[in-house]
């Protein structure tokens, strides 16, 4: 055995270097049992309710150390470890009174050595040295078992409460993560010191990154000095809030509060849908009062116009001169233009119930083809690309075929000015919808236009050439069916328009479209 100091020394150096619990307990386990020369060791901690955790047990069987836990109170040293004092007997095969004593004979050893481990003033477990013989621990020996026992209490205690840190800074950050909002820490002059991986996210930066970086900079309309979010907060020592713009078209409202050490805890939440709903919820006040207004004026105007239209007729039916006949004939044209544009106002302000019935839509585009013959105008050029297997959807075959030739007739006339007329037209469908889209070479539309064009009377095309009303009566048809139409710009020029349709409607809620 080598010299107290020296055994002392090198256990002090080894758990110094070792912070894993599981490494400690090992290293003590190890480091005592050639210390003592003992051919088994154990490491033996008590939980919160006074169980027995086995942590290391080199040499020993699992029908000892599973023993060992039931019985352990039963044993004559449980009572010694339990008030913090050293247990040693010279040949634990004598003792058959023992309880463990079976076990002993079994397990092959003689001699044995428990020693507490004390940390922060209770005992937290023990360590137990097994020799396969009879042996005495001297006085030196005890002293140098107790100060050994000592600082391996130091260091199991110190891993656990690392261990312990560890595990709650992890639970911690998981839950700060996890926050469906965002949160930081931010110094006094806007610097983010700490945040979560919505944050991060937020500033397109790894959760890693974050620290530094300047909290304005993450959104769009930052207040101005004077009315600036962290001055305002430290000012009034509360919490100060305001709603910003983010990335991605974000809304975010965003809440900065002062730190009494300095700077900020900032919460930020995404309340972009409840932005949107409010904006649809308020779109759909004004449409509601529009199409009560359109539906009373066009009722009004249908029997004006439907009279001009007769006595245009009525008086070409007499054969008047050539000039008053083409006059006669432009006002009959164009009461029947008004008409059909009245018409269009009746379907925007009161659209008709759906008649659903199984529908399919490659055979609407192609009889829209075969029924629009002036697609092919100015040279365009169609591709179609229907998926031969696709399925028929519960739908109102008329409706839908006056969406396909709104989006047909856009896109003609979309490419009608430009060098090249290609187009491309394609069905696909999965396990939940049904999808239609037009890809045109057309000019396609600035952003700030193309985000209008399912408002009613907005128009992208020339005085005279559209009404605004065929995109918002199509979005209308295809929001009845309980699906969803898009348009967009495509990379590289033309734009996309398409919508898709419920396989099964009775899963999606059907939305009015008036």
């Amino acid at each position: 055995m080598t010299s107290p100091l020296a055994a002392l020394a090198r256990v002090a150096h080894t758990l110094a270097r070792t912070e894993d619990l599981e490494a400690t307990i090992s290293a003590v386990a190890e480091e005592g049992r050639q210390v003592f020369g003992a051919q088994r060791a154990g490491v033996f901690l008590l939980d919160e309710a006074g169980g027995v955790v086995p942590f290391a047990a080199p040499g020993l069987s699992a029908g000892y150390v599973t023993a060992l836990q039931a019985r352990w109170r039963e044993m004559a040293p449980a009572a010694a470890i339990l008030r913090g004092e050293a247990y040693f007997v010279r040949d634990a095969r004598d003792d058959r009174a023992s309880p463990m004593h079976d076990q002993v004979e079994a397990e092959g050893f003689a001699a044995l050595a428990a020693l507490p481990l004390s940390y922060g003033g209770r005992v937290i477990g023990w360590i137990s040295f097994y020799h396969d013989a009879p042996r005495d621990y001297g006085a030196e020996e005890r002293v140098l078992a107790s100060a050994f026992a000592d600082q391996a209490a130091l260091a199991i205690g110190r891993g656990r409460l690392l261990a312990t840190v560890s595990r709650v800074k992890q639970e911690w950050q998981a839950a700060f993560d996890g926050l469906g909002s965002g949160l930081a820490l931010v110094d006094r002059q806007g610097r983010i010191e700490r945040g979560n991986r919505f944050m991060a996210e937020l500033a397109g930066v790894d959760v890693t990154a974050l620290r530094g970086l300047k909290l304005p900079a993450l959104f769009q309309g930052w207040p101005a000095d004077g009315a600036e979010l962290l001055t305002l907060a430290q000012a009034s020592t509360e919490r100060v809030s305001c709603y910003l713009d983010g990335p991605g078209g974000r809304h975010l409202a965003v809440m900065a509060t002062p730190r009494p050490e300095g700077g900020f805890v900032v919460g930020i939440t995404d309340v972009t849908d409840e932005v949107n709903l409010r904006s649809r919820l308020v779109q759909s006040e004004k449409l509601a009062a529009l199409g009560t207004l359109v539906s009373g004026a066009a009722h009004e105007l249908n029997n004006p116009l439907a009279g001009i239209s007769a006595m245009a007729q009525a008086l070409l039916l007499e054969m008047p001169p050539a000039d008053t006949a083409s006059a006669l004939q432009t006002i009959r044209l164009e009461a029947m233009r008004a008409a059909r544009i009245v018409g269009d106002l009746l379907t925007f302000a009161r659209p008709r119930a759906l008649e659903r019935r199984d529908t399919n839509l490659n055979q609407i585009v192609r009889e829209t083809f075969s029924a629009t013959p002036a697609l092919s105008d100015h040279g365009a050029v169609w591709t179609l690309g229907l998926d031969p297997t696709l399925p028929a959807v519960s739908g109102d075959p008329e409706l839908v075929r006056q969406v396909v030739t709104n989006l047909l007739v856009n896109a003609a006339h979309a490419m009608a000015e430009g060098a090249r007329r290609e187009a491309v037209v394609r069905t696909a469908w999965n396990a939940e919808w049904v999808t239609f889209e037009v890809l045109d070479s057309g000019p396609g539309a600035p952003p700030d236009q193309l985000a209008r064009v399912f408002e009613p009377f907005f128009t992208t095309k020339g005085p005279g050439q559209g009404t605004g009303l065929g995109l918002s009566i199509s979005h209308g048809i295809i929001r009845a069916h309980g699906g969803d139409i898009t348009g967009e710009n495509r990379e590289g020029g033309g734009a996309r328009f398409s919508f898709r349709l419920p396989r099964d409607p009775t899963r999606i809620p059907r939305i009015s479209h008036a």
